[in-house]
């Protein structure tokens, strides 16, 4: 049986397309990537990943290509 792919594997809810900004942090450095093509659960909020999508994530941190731009992040602690 053919899964639906409109249909979230999480919840069952719809799922739109849409363009976001993804952060994530590898080797202990913030990677922020703008513009991700994504489909999204309206339900639930699952975003999900094409595999093209995500092979194109690899080969752009593999490629060791110079980011568009920088970004300063403010960082808090928490401390008791």
């Amino acid at each position: 049986m053919e899964k639906n792919k409109n249909v979230c594997a999480i919840c069952g809810g719809r799922l739109k397309k849409e363009k976001i900004s993804f952060d994530f942090r590898l080797n202990g450095k913030l990677v922020v990537i703008d513009n991700l093509p994504v489909e999204v659960c309206l339900q639930c909020g699952e975003k999900v990943l094409s595999p093209a999508v995500s092979q194109k994530i690899d080969e752009v941190l593999a490629s060791k290509k110079k980011p568009e731009k920088h970004i300063n992040i403010p960082v808090y602690q928490i401390s008791q």
